[in-house]
């Protein structure tokens, strides 16, 4: 017989007439058995893609008061509001390389469409609620942050505004 995929297949003529006996070459069950062994169409079963990792992780830290983290989430009125894993992944697409990590663009904003993203860890550092800020110009940024712009060290800029230099003075002399 030849199948509708165009592959040709031996089959007993007993399964031929019986209805639904023989669907396929034996393609579609190829086809269903690897789609029941990837999770989300991401990673196989046992396995999470690293995309599906920070979904759940995040969602935890949001909503399992018994997680490490949640006093910090979910504890302060952080929420996830992603209603699947799907919506999740189609708003953040794939992670761009395995140094990348989920990030809220707001720290104080929930997880939702519009403030997550992927960040490299220099990134993710400078957005943390401990992260120092100085606001400059009408523009407020981490310490970091400023200190690239200007071409200084963190050292010196610290070291200028604990002798009480003006911030003026400190990011441009």
């Amino acid at each position: 017989c030849e199948c509708s995929c165009g592959n040709f297949a031996k089959i007993h003529i007993g399964n031929l007439t019986k209805q639904n006996a023989t669907q396929s070459c034996g393609c579609l069950h190829s086809e269903a058995t690897t789609a029941r062994n990837y999770k989300h169409g991401q990673a196989k079963r046992g396995q999470h893609s690293p995309e599906h990792d920070a979904y759940i992780k995040a969602r935890q830290r949001c909503l399992n008061p018994k997680n490490r983290t949640y006093h910090r989430y979910g504890g302060r009125g952080i929420e996830f509001r992603f209603e699947s894993f799907q919506e999740f992944f189609d708003h953040i697409g794939e992670r761009p390389s395995a140094k990348h990590s989920l990030n809220r663009i707001d720290n104080d904003g929930h997880y939702e469409k519009g403030n997550v993203n992927w960040a490299l860890p220099v990134d993710q550092s400078r957005n943390r609620s401990i992260t120092r800020k100085l606001t400059w110009r009408g523009e407020t940024r981490p310490w970091g942050e400023w200190c690239e712009i200007q071409g200084i060290t963190l050292m010196t800029l610290t070291h200028r505004l604990d002798r009480k230099w003006c911030i003026d003075c400190a990011l441009t002399l």
